[in-house]
């Protein structure tokens, strides 16, 4: 018999404390002295987690989700903070072009994986199988939140059993193995839909009819609000029921969407007070035709920027991007005259606002950056 049990039940929570401080103790990460009054152990990420407990027949397994704060986003949790990163596998696994891409909602840290034996009797199989439900429940979790990013380090031990229950491709390697919290472990990354996907089309692994059993258990009912099309397709494709959400919403949530029609809004904002200038003689239309499709291909440049593989593709990127984001505004002067001054301040605010956005971005992907590949551990 199996039970899942989730916060933010305090009981919930503080059994899954208790199993992770006596593990912890058992195994020496921990002192005895580190612990409360009451016995347990709490460190600074206690109060944003969830924890995850699962029994199964006379083992109890735990693990925590870990979410990240507002003011640091993805730096304030353990892994990112503490081990240096490989930032283009990271930027890989979410799927982004660059690291302000990642919200700090989008990106959490699976952690204290804990497993105790009830009695006497308990069987390696059900540890191991209460271990595969936790991380199906924490996938459930992040597909309803939209987390498009695990992180996580792990010993060698736990990356074979990632490899048995979510995929041998489920997880990347960012970074070197260093010493944290006792032996040296490796940071990887996840993408949860992506593991979903993997689980539900591997036919081959040794234990993949038992994953895909509790993938299709977890997922049912899971919202479509943060999902692509081609996931829910294949979540149906499973019999596994899905809950709706309106195509608007759909459409917000999707970044790249939300990013098209961000610069194409901008655009607009940009096109419709020509009308009223009476000292443009081009034409409006030609005016809105060049700022919509430049928005396009403005976008598409950016992605080129900061993805392409080597520097010839970026430099290409940066040329289009400038030359997108300059044309409107080339074509807008090359076709009037003497335009008066609030004219030219309106225009060369629309330049300043678009430079600044782009140079606040800048700043919080090198800030970022530096984040990540810097340490503070020892190399193993």
């Amino acid at each position: 018999m199996s039970s899942i049990e989730e916060g933010p039940s305090e009981a919930v929570a503080l059994e899954a404390q208790q199993i992770h401080t006596d593990v912890y103790l058992d195994r020496g990460y921990i002192q005895p002295e580190e612990l409360r009054e009451d016995g347990i152990y709490i460190d600074e990420y206690t109060p944003r987690s969830e924890p995850i407990l699962v029994k199964l027949g006379a083992k109890e397994t735990t693990v925590r989700i870990i979410h990240a704060d507002k003011k640091n986003g993805m730096l304030s949790l353990p892994t990112p903070k503490h081990f240096a990163i490989d930032t283009a596998a990271l930027k890989e696994v979410a799927h982004v072009s660059r690291l302000a891409d990642i919200g700090w909602r989008d990106v959490v840290e699976l952690s204290g994986l804990a497993s105790i034996r009830l009695a006497d009797d308990a069987t390696t199989e059900e540890k191991f199988d209460a271990t595969r439900q936790a991380y199906a429940a924490g996938l459930r979790h992040s597909l309803d939140q939209g987390h498009a990013l695990w992180v996580m380090n792990v010993d060698n031990k736990l990356m074979k059993f990632l490899e048995l229950t979510l995929g041998k491709d489920s997880y990347t390697q960012i970074g070197e193995k260093q010493e944290y919290m006792g032996p040296a472990t490796t940071p990887i990354a996840l993408n949860p839909q992506d593991i979903v996907k993997s689980i539900l089309l591997d036919q081959t692994s040794r234990f993949g009819e038992a994953n895909r059993e509790d993938i299709s258990l977890a997922m049912q009912g899971v919202s479509e609000k943060h999902l692509s099309r081609t996931l829910i397709k294949l979540l149906k494709d499973n019999d596994i029921e899905t809950t709706k959400n309106s195509v608007a919403s759909k459409l917000w949530m999707n970044k790249k969407a939300a990013l098209y029609g961000s610069i194409v809004g901008y655009s607009a904002l940009r096109f419709l007070p020509v009308m009223a200038v009476e000292q443009f003689h081009g034409s409006v239309a030609a005016f809105a035709g060049i700022d919509i499709a430049t928005a396009v291909t403005q976008v598409g440049s950016m992605e080129l920027f900061f993805s392409g593989k080597n520097r010839a593709v970026r430099t290409l990127g940066a040329l289009g991007t400038g030359a997108s984001f300059a044309a409107p505004y080339a074509y807008f002067w090359a076709n009037g005259e003497d335009y008066p001054p609030y004219v030219n301040a309106i225009a060369g605010g629309f330049v300043a606002i678009g430079v600044g956005i782009e140079a606040s971005k800048t700043r919080t992907d090198i800030k970022v950056r530096h984040g990540l590949e810097t340490t503070d551990l020892p190399t193993a």
